[in-house]
């Protein structure tokens, strides 16, 4: 997972920022493939 809460808490945020946004879909889905990533690690 990542380092902290504080971190995945940041993920979270830039990514409701970049739906708010309307940044293009590849970089929507980068950063909530990041997310699954390190909520999947941290169920490991």
């Amino acid at each position: 997972m990542t380092d902290t809460p504080d971190a995945l808490a940041w993920k979270v945020r830039r990514l409701a920022r970049a739906i708010e946004n309307n940044w293009h879909a590849s970089q929507v889905r980068a950063i909530s493939e990041s997310i699954m990533r390190d909520v999947e690690s941290s169920d490991a």
